[in-house]
């Protein structure tokens, strides 16, 4: 897995000498430097945090923020029309979390996407189910069944 601190390095680096000259290597450090420079460029314009992204290729967004589960540390958190999708944690610097989301192909930047999407009538509202033996609660996903969310 590629992080933001290994993207840097491996840029500082010079490239191996068999690859050197390969049009395929020098397209990837290409690509690995725009990368690099527009974490950079949104760290400077201040929007690493809470502004919503969106990959084209599976249709979800995704935005950095502060985890909740480990203290000085920060996560980007996807999301759909329909619900949370996923939380990646542990990253030291919101730079970093905001490297992996944009390797992860959430490029586009689109905000308000989340507060459009918990407006819209197929967002769970997460009531907690009195007849659910369990101190947590099981949010099936209403199109598809094999996805589920388990909330406190």
């Amino acid at each position: 897995m590629l992080n933001y601190k290994r993207a840097i390095q491996m840029l500082q680096e010079p490239p191996p000498p068999a690859l050197a000259e390969s049009s395929r290597h020098m397209e990837a450090r290409e690509n690995l430097q725009r990368l690099v420079d527009m974490t950079r460029a949104y760290a400077d314009q201040g929007l690493l945090m809470f502004v919503e992204f969106y990959n084209e290729n599976i249709g979800h967004w995704g935005f950095v923020h502060p985890s909740a589960s480990y203290e000085g540390k920060f996560r980007w958190t996807s999301f759909i029309e329909d619900g949370w999708w996923g939380h990646y944690d542990e990253f030291d610097s919101p730079e970093e979390a905001f490297f992996d989301m944009l390797y992860s192909g959430f490029d586009v930047m689109e905000v308000g996407a989340l507060q459009r999407a918990m407006k819209s009538p197929t967002w769970p509202k997460y009531k907690r189910n009195p007849w659910y033996p369990y101190p947590w609660n099981v949010n099936i996903h209403r199109r598809n069944p094999w996805l589920f969310h388990i909330s406190p």
